[in-house]
């Protein structure tokens, strides 16, 4: 038996060293998750690195990688930098402040816009704009689901996002006309290819799910995760039923977040009652059947969003947030890359995701080892305090209760959080080469660590998540960038972010929490954030991926024992003066 566990590992090391000249010569497969403007925050900090050190930002390949898959908040940054970029201005992207002289970084901090590419998310605009919308709107949005209707989502998607987009007719704008339009391009083997955008999403379409052996229950388990694709011509694979689609109608359904919080009752009720205890068959049957009739209502009022081409779906599927399924968007980057590979033998070794703190738990939810993170705003922190902390300790507590309780209470205690947690183990779709059995533990502690960790893994075949089989083993290795509190948040908040920032009561123990901003407090400045919240976020995100990316960039490095640290000062010697940030602002675009 033993030597039958060298063997497997000599195999997989000789796979790995393969699909490591693989990656060398194909770039990385991108996912960007969502969070609404959190999204947009995290992200503009991140890709800022393009005009404010290009050396690693060429090295990381942001500007061409293989795919980069979006969901909710991702996707509506994705549309809205994918053409920004390509405008000459001085003022797509804020320089940022931690990177300034000590005597301009409180003014800088409470001052500087966050530049045209996220000043969307400002909340000064976000909330005159949304104030707007609902004032000229309400009428339509009321035969239309109310607040969190169709039209509300499909209004808020475009007006707040894309409506000052320079790009004529947006809101008509077909989806795959707009990818060849403003796709970027890549380079494998040789050959320049346009980056592919895949825009994801979950569809909840029971007959589809069940294989038509449970078509009234629109539980969880009838979540699919589904994405379309922004260059059709060239795709891996195509859906022909989603081919219709508008770039507003692809990015608003992208981010219906709103679908997700109406969902919540039917699919509850009709996911499996796994409890301890007497059957509850008869309450089950009444609970699925109120679910399907309130369902059907909810599509023929319009208050889902709808697609009516896919299979099974002539009467209407609600379509709503990747969050339902997979927030990072790791299955759909995973499925189109694992159909690249059939077609054309090309497909990304490396798949980088960046997500919340909650990101670790949906590696092991994917990996067939946890629940969905459903409680956490399936990767959105929806915590009501402002010390986010708070939270986290009421859960310790919680779960530290439970083994001190009497078995009555305990096995009361474990019904309940069964009864409201979502198992869906056939919604794995690959799993850890290494053997370990605290390898995700592992996992976890790197990431709780200094924000970031990385897991090797084997693709496994999935029909929820259009992962086909392929002839060989695919490899691949999940690199997660997490925002969570760490060690290395904490360090960079007492080292760069003013004093004066901390006398702010919403900002007392920013050390303990951040950047694990609550979605909506409004001490930040409810769903969009203010300059004192957005700016230490952006220049968190510049400063981790410089300090994670760091390696990328090492000259010669012929030993693994060289100061990380020491990369890192190198790397910041790389980044541009202000003057020549704007300069180059200027120089790039048409």
């Amino acid at each position: 038996m033993l030597s039958f566990f060298v063997l497997m590992t000599v195999v997989a090391a000789r796979d790995q060293q393969s699909e490591n000249a693989t990656a060398a010569v194909c770039p990385p497969a991108s996912s960007n998750s969502g969070g609404g403007c959190y999204a947009h925050m995290t992200q503009t900090g991140a890709y800022r690195l393009r005009i404010l050190n290009p050396t690693l930002s060429s090295a990381l390949r942001q500007d061409s990688p293989f795919s980069v898959a979006t969901s909710s908040g991702g996707s509506t940054f994705h549309a809205r930098y994918m053409v920004l970029i390509l405008i000459r201005s001085a003022s797509q992207w804020n320089y940022p402040c931690y990177l300034l002289h000590a005597s301009y970084l409180s003014i800088c901090m409470f001052h500087a816009s966050f530049g045209s590419i996220a000043n969307c998310c400002l909340a000064e605009n976000y909330d005159v704009v949304s104030a707007a919308i609902a004032t000229t709107y309400s009428g339509v949005f009321i035969s239309y689901g109310g607040p969190l209707g169709s039209a509300s989502t499909w209004a808020l998607a475009y007006y707040v996002y894309m409506q000052n987009l320079p790009v004529s007719h947006l809101e008509d704008h077909p989806f795959s006309e707009f990818g060849e339009r403003f796709c970027g391009y890549t380079h494998v083997y040789g050959q320049t290819l346009q980056s592919q955008w895949i825009v994801t999403f979950a569809i909840n379409n029971p007959t589809l799910a069940s294989r038509d052996r449970n078509p009234y229950n629109y539980g969880w388990q009838s979540f699919l995760p589904h994405y379309t694709t922004a260059l059709v011509k060239q795709s891996a694979v195509r859906f022909a039923y989603y081919e219709n689609m508008t770039v507003v109608f692809a990015v608003a359904a992208s981010s219906n977040l709103q679908a997700l919080l109406i969902s919540l009752p039917s699919a509850l009720l009709g996911r499996s009652w796994d409890v301890t205890g007497t059957s509850m068959a008869v309450v089950k049957i009444f609970g699925i059947a109120l679910a399907y009739i309130m369902t059907q209502k909810l599509i023929r009022t319009q208050v889902y969003m709808t697609v009516h081409e896919a299979p099974f779906c002539s009467s209407g599927c609600p379509v709503l947030d990747s969050g339902a399924t997979d927030p990072l968007p790791l299955s759909q980057s995973i499925s189109y890359a694992v159909h690249s590979k059939r077609r054309s033998s090309v497909a990304p070794f490396v798949f980088t995701v960046v997500g919340p703190e909650s990101s670790t738990t949906i590696i092991k939810f994917l990996c067939g080892a946890g629940p969905l993170s459903l409680w956490t705003g399936a990767g959105i922190n929806f915590c009501p305090f402002d010390n986010v902390d708070i939270c986290t300790s009421i859960t310790r507590v919680a779960a530290l209760s439970g083994s001190l309780q009497v078995s009555e209470e305990a096995e009361t205690l474990h019904n309940l959080q069964r009864s409201y947690q979502i198992w869906l183990p056939e919604n794995q779709i690959y799993s850890p080469v290494c053997a370990d059995p605290i390898q995700l533990d592992l996992l976890g502690a790197d990431c709780a660590a200094a924000n970031y960790c990385d897991l090797f893994v084997v693709i496994l075949p999935s029909i929820k998540a259009q992962i086909p089989f392929t002839s060989d083993t695919f490899y691949a290795v999940i690199a997660l960038l997490s925002l969570a509190a760490t060690k290395l948040s904490e360090h960079f908040a007492l080292s760069f972010l003013p004093a004066a920032l901390f006398r702010i009561p919403y900002y007392k123990h920013l050390d303990q929490w951040f950047p694990n901003y609550s979605f909506f407090s409004a001490g930040k400045g409810g769903f969009g954030f203010t300059k004192e919240s957005g700016n230490p976020l952006m220049d968190y995100m510049t400063y981790l991926v410089e300090r994670v990316g760091a390696h990328f960039t090492a000259e010669g490095q012929t030993s693994n024992f060289i100061c990380s640290y020491s990369q890192f000062l190198n790397t910041l010697s790389q980044n541009v003066p202000q003057t020549d940030f704007i300069k180059e602002q200027l120089e790039h675009g048409y």
